[in-house]
Formats: structure tokens, sequence, C-alpha cells
């Protein structure tokens, strides 16, 4: 299929606050179980290593999305990475419980426009999907012309068989809404009593899947940006999908960074 960019509920000025927060939070839970399934971290020690970086600029980080479990595979691993969190729309009270090695910038930042001053290797995690081609160019053109890496990971793709999987993300939705931390008692009424949060988490799940792009499409969207650019030759794009242990699934990925 085609990709579509149809519209998510989580992105609609309309929907409650708490049920926004909620989705963000049952998500961050689910891609904190399945992240460590998969090569996801030995892409990021690799891509770390090769540029010899040990700093982490998040884009659209939301609440931080699976970089809390990530950062402590690196730490297991002896390498310590310290991560600053970004969003156009940052909500920094939604970090409440993480690390130390994070910090919340709480001024907006416009992932197509990052400023130079902000070091780092450069992540997305779950929201490139966000973005149509000519803006998802623009990402990718920002960090190849400031020469800075960067790492892309989408858990949802176009195959059939990710659109079967999103009911079952909602039913962990309601599963696990009192074992999130730090426990609310409005999580459990947008879950149980209206079930706002299971209802947005499997239609943007659905969506998410419309709007994923494809491996060839990835590649397609670094070969524009190097053309912008006229960066061809000092920086390159990789892109490929991982499997998931255990699951029926996969995690596509783009990786860029400056050629030594």
């Amino acid at each position: 299929m085609s990709r579509l960019h149809l519209f998510e509920l989580e992105d609609q000025p309309w929907l409650p606050a708490s049920v926004r927060a909620y989705s963000t939070d049952c998500l961050r839970a689910f891609f904190s179980f399945l992240i460590p399934r998969t090569r996801v971290g030995e892409r990021l020690r690799n891509l770390l290593e090769a540029v010899g970086e040990k700093r982490i600029l998040d884009l659209c980080s939301g609440s931080s999305g699976p970089l809390g479990p990530l950062l402590d595979e690196l730490a297991r691993e002896g390498l310590d990475v310290e991560a600053l969190l970004t969003d156009l729309h940052p909500h920094p009270e939604l970090t409440e419980g993480l690390s130390g090695r994070f910090t919340y910038r709480r001024e907006p930042l416009d992932a197509r426009c990052v400023p130079p001053e902000l070091p780092g290797v450069r992540t997305l995690f779950a929201g490139f999907h966000h973005f149509r081609p000519e803006d998802a160019v623009q990402i990718l053109a920002d960090a190849a012309q400031r020469g800075r890496a960067i790492a892309i990971f989408e858990p949802s793709s176009r195959r059939p068989l990710e659109f079967l999987a999103v009911p079952w993300i909602g039913l962990f939705s309601l599963l696990a809404a009192p074992w999130l931390r730090p426990f609310r008692w409005r999580r459990l009424f947008w879950s149980w009593v209206v079930p706002l949060v299971p209802a947005v988490v499997v239609w943007d799940g659905l969506v998410s899947c419309c709007r994923c792009y494809t491996e060839s499409e990835l590649r397609q969207l670094g070969d524009d940006a190097l053309e912008r650019t006229g960066a061809r030759g000092r920086y390159r794009f990789d892109a490929g999908c991982d499997g998931v242990r255990g699951l029926p699934a996969g995690v596509t990925w783009l990786v860029g960074r400056p050629i030594s």
C-alpha cells in the first residue's frame, strides 16, 4: 500500500491533555518492553562510537520514549551517555522519575531546524512518520548540513502483520494502566471507565502504520537530503529493518553520519 498521511488523535488540540499524556505513558512502556528485543541499542552504540560522541540530542521526545532502557543498556556495556530531550511542544513534567542522565529542554525545538549550538547524536524514536516527505527531508538535510549524526527508529510499518498487532497494544494499555509509574487515578478513569486511552492508542497505532516510510522510501529521503545540501561524499545514510526477538514485528531504521 502507498503511504497515507492520515490524522492522529494525539495531534488534535481538542484531545484532553491527560489522555494525551497517559497514551504517551502507555506507548513509552510498550516501547521499553519492545526495544531491548531488537538491535536498536547495538546500532546506537555503534553510531556513538563511530563519531566519538557521548551525548544524545533526542528530537520529538514526548516523555523520553525508549531512551531510558537504551541508556541503561549502554551503561552496562561501559558507555555512559547523557541525553537532552526536546520537543516542539515540550512537557518536561512527563519525565518525572527519569534518571539524572536526562535533561529536558524547556524551550520548543523544531526538528527541521536544530540550533547549531546543540551537540550530540540526534535521535528520533517512533516520531519520523509524523512528518510529510518535504519536512522529513529537511530534518535529514539539517543533520547532514551541520555534520551531525542522526539515528531514526520506527517500530511500526505498513506490513500487514503490524496492523494486526495494533489492537494488542490497545489491550496492553488496559492491562498496564494501574502498573505504570507514577500511579494516576485519572489514568485508570480514562482507561477503564471512559476508555479513551486504548481508543487513542489503537487509532493512532493504525494511523502510524499507514504513515510509516519503507526502507526504500527512507533511502530516497536520504538521497534527497544529500542532493539538497550538496553533502554527497561527505555524509552518508543507511537504512534497513531489524526483527524483534520472539515477535512477528520489526523496527525500521535510518542512520546518517559524516564520512571520516
